[in-house]
């Protein structure tokens, strides 16, 4: 029978995990407090130290005594008593100059986990690696960095100006409205305190408008396999509403360019650090992996925390600068805030790398694990080429899902041109029930004054080909497209525009006109099951 790991050393290694990912110099404490521990665990099982054990010894003493014994490794003992001396600093010292010599150090860390596992290897069962530290953790770089004690002159908290036509005008506040939220009982919230519609001036805002694009495409928001991870890691259960709350604060102060220098500077007064952390590190990794498929620079902002810094609270907190205010209940209008950039141009390549980081993102927006045959070669060829592409693909082979994918992976609004209102609700229903994708807008009324006034709210914009023959859209189109505001144009059943074609559709050949001589930015993406050489062609 396998034995079970005491609930405290489960408990002191999610500790040391928590220390890490904060770079906190206590990190030190809880190491030394786990060789004792394991050091206790070997004496309680072990038949031939009872007469030590009974000393009562202390854990520097415990550590002397067995690697005297059994582990015989002077290298071990040196680096112990290095921990020692650091963690005994921490403990017992308040002298400013003697903390600093026991500053956080993440190669003295590595080196402390890979002694405590050989240390645990040499007492236990070598191959029993249940009792290990985790050393993958090391090669994470979090991008928070907690910093308690420093000079406020020293921290740089960037504010964007605001400008006042009259000093008479009394600013009023702005509010974003978020309708997605954890669970069914989580019907979305308010953001106060920033300003509306900022132009943010990074060189990656295309990759963090893309992301923020991406995390509200349903209103029922689920775990990332980043986050996922990060639990399993921890050992513990994270607060999802929290952590998504604070992914869209951190990507709004952003947006609206509180970063200074490649860092940002905040405070979570409702004492959420390790939320805060996990919400930025799962922002970066997103960054990195849209960064790595399109060569666009990015560079990580580094999150501070410290009480200098702009207050923020994910708990509706009076107190802090931005805070969220949460709904009582599900609203109607689930409309989406809207975070338009520069279209990205990708450049997948055919290795192991790229691959990885398409299978993780194809699980976290569409919760599958593998692609089917056929779709991750359609997707990365539509995503590398620079102009309009055709995909034919048999029905059943997924080609709705390359689509919703590209529409996902770019920072705006996308436009779906389906045959028939049918198809349309079709395509609804199953990005619904199969997806939980619903940041859907469709122009669905033969008011002409709303189908040239309709505003962008949402991700995936669902059209007719009849609806492109009014000339109030068409004007719509035409002021889309002049602003850059549409990322792509998807036509589904496109061989119903060739006359060759058995399914020819004399309102997609309008279609064609309208879209080459009045949307010519956004790029056009083909999708058919059945096209001969000649609709091909055509």
């Amino acid at each position: 029978m396998q034995q079970v790991i005491p609930e405290k050393i489960i408990s002191i290694r999610n500790e040391i995990y928590r220390d890490v990912y904060n770079k906190s110099e206590w990190v030190y404490v809880k190491l030394q407090s786990l060789f004792e521990i394991i050091g206790r665990l070997f004496l309680d099982l072990s038949l031939w130290d009872n007469e030590f054990a009974s000393t009562d010894p202390t854990g520097y003493a415990i550590f002397n005594y067995l690697e005297h014994r059994y582990i015989k490794n002077p290298k071990l003992a040196n680096q112990f008593a290095a921990l020692n001396e650091k963690a005994n600093i921490i403990k017992h010292n308040t002298d400013p100059d003697r903390l600093q010599t026991a500053k956080f150090d993440i190669s003295f860390v590595s080196f402390c986990f890979n002694n405590y596992n050989k240390y645990t290897s040499k007492l236990l069962k070598p191959d029993d690696r249940r009792y290990w530290l985790d050393l993958s953790i090391l090669s994470d770089v979090t991008t928070v960095v907690v910093k308690p004690v420093i000079d406020e002159n020293h921290v740089k908290v960037q504010k964007p100006a605001v400008k006042f036509l009259s000093s008479h005008i009394e600013s009023r506040e702005f509010e974003y409205q978020i309708f997605c939220g954890s669970g069914k009982q989580d019907y979305g919230f308010k953001i106060t305190g920033l300003p509306e519609n900022p132009k943010c001036s990074l060189e990656s805002a295309s990759i963090y408008a893309t992301i923020f694009g991406f995390l509200l495409r349903s209103i029922n928001v689920q775990k990332s396999s980043y986050i996922k991870d990060r639990e399993t890691r921890f050992g513990k259960v994270f607060d999802q509403s929290k952590i998504f709350r604070y992914q869209i604060i951190l990507l709004l102060l952003i947006r609206s360019n509180y970063s200074f220098d490649s860092t940002l500077t905040v405070f979570p007064i409702d004492e959420s650090d390790l939320e805060l952390t996990i919400a930025a590190d799962s922002i970066m990794d997103y960054g990195a992996k849209i960064s790595e498929l399109s060569g666009v620079l990015f560079t990580p902002i580094k999150i501070i925390i410290n009480r200098n810094g702009i207050k923020i609270s994910a708990s509706n907190d009076i107190s802090a600068e931005i805070r969220t205010v949460n709904f009582s209940s599900r609203q109607q209008d689930t409309t989406r805030t809207i975070w338009v950039e520069r279209t990205i141009k990708y450049c997948i390549k055919d290795n192991d790398n790229h691959y990885a980081i398409l299978e993780a993102l194809l699980y976290d927006f569409f919760g599958y694990e593998k692609f089917k045959p056929g779709q991750y070669k359609a997707l990365v060829h539509m995503l590398n080429y620079s102009d309009s592409t055709l995909c034919i693909m048999p029905t059943g082979g997924g080609k709705s899902l390359i689509y919703y994918f590209l529409a996902l992976l770019q920072p705006g609004p996308s436009i779906i041109v389906a045959p028939t209102r049918v198809l349309i609700a079709d395509q609804i229903r199953n990005m619904r029930i199969l997806h939980q994708i619903d940041d859907i807008q469709t122009i669905s009324t033969n008011d002409l004054y709303e189908k040239g006034h309709f505003s962008l709210g949402h991700k995936f914009i669902f059209l007719t080909p009849s609806d492109f023959q009014h000339y109030a859209l068409i004007y719509k189109v035409i002021e889309l497209n002049q602003n850059r505001m549409i990322s792509g144009i998807f036509l589904d059943e496109i061989h119903a525009i060739s006359n060759w074609s058995h399914d020819f559709r004399p309102d997609y050949l309008m279609l064609s006109f309208n879209l080459l001589t009045f949307a010519d930015h956004p790029r056009l993406y083909g999708f058919t099951a059945t096209a001969n050489y000649r609709v091909v062609k055509d």
